[in-house]
């Protein structure tokens, strides 16, 4: 199959696209577009402009190692908590902050909405919304 030499195979063919986005405006601040092959945690860092006060994110992008480097620069970590091998359960608190998080969230979405909508964008994405 050709294609292009920069996608990569998930379930499907292709790219993903990865956003920061300003949670007051709504402007995307930061971009990176990667093979579906490559694990969107392992761009996070590149989301993340540096001036921002909070930093929301979905499961997928916790890590307590990126929760301590985000703490140490003066960052809000917002980013959604997940179960683990040695926590194989939230506590309700952080299921509460979990879902107070997740809609919060919810404009990032639209960003990829609209580019789906008005561009004929194909491509899979996610999202870390700035604050």
């Amino acid at each position: 199959m050709a294609g292009d030499a920069d996608a990569g195979w998930t379930k499907r063919y292709g790219c993903k696209a990865r956003i920061g986005m300003d949670q007051s405006s709504c402007i995307v601040r930061e971009a990176a577009l990667t093979a579906a092959n490559i694990n969107e945690s392992d761009v996070a860092e590149e989301l993340v402009s540096g001036d921002e006060v909070a930093v929301y994110g979905g499961r997928a992008y916790y890590s307590r190692e990126r929760s301590w480097r985000l703490r140490s620069r003066g960052v809000k970590d917002q980013i959604m908590k997940r179960a683990s091998k040695h926590d194989p359960e939230l506590r309700p608190w952080e299921k509460t902050r979990n879902l107070l998080t997740s809609r919060l969230r919810a404009p990032v979405e639209k960003v990829f909405g609209t580019l789906k909508r008005s561009c004929r964008y194909e491509l899979r994405g996610q999202g870390v919304l700035l604050a």
